[in-house]
């Protein structure tokens, strides 16, 4: 599997925004590893809780922007973010029956949803906060 990187397309444009999602590229990239190795499920767990964590601090940091300037696709986005910490604890439970198996099923949802929301819907609001001097 691809190893999961922080490519330049991938930039939103905004700063603050460009350096969350590098560290979300960052938690994948260690949650890859321990996946690879393969490392334990208890390695796999921690990092995974890290990105948990992380993940609720730059939502919170997108969502905080939603509301300030009034972001009309707000609901749809954070809809996106609800899925997304969803399925992430769905693999949570999942990984005490067979972690390995679900690893790489995480790895493959991962990488896609870095790869879509990131180029796609997050991109989608550059503009928008770029016309209200967020930088």
């Amino acid at each position: 599997m691809e190893l999961i990187k922080w490519r330049p397309e991938l930039s939103v444009g905004i700063e603050s925004i460009d350096d969350q999602h590098k560290q979300l590229v960052t938690l994948a990239q260690e949650l890859q590893l321990i996946v690879a190795k393969p490392g334990t499920r208890e390695q796999a767990q921690e990092a995974l809780d890290a990105m948990l964590s992380y993940a609720a601090v730059h939502f919170a940091t997108e969502e905080d922007l939603f509301e300030k300037h009034g972001y009309p696709e707000a609901a749809a986005h954070v809809n996106e973010h609800n899925l997304f910490v969803m399925k992430l604890n769905t693999f949570i439970r999942e990984m005490d029956s067979d972690w390995e198996a679900t690893g790489q099923e995480m790895l493959r949802y991962l990488l896609l949803w870095i790869k879509h929301h990131i180029s796609s819907t997050d991109k989608a609001y550059t503009q928008f906060f770029k016309d209200r001097g967020v930088t």
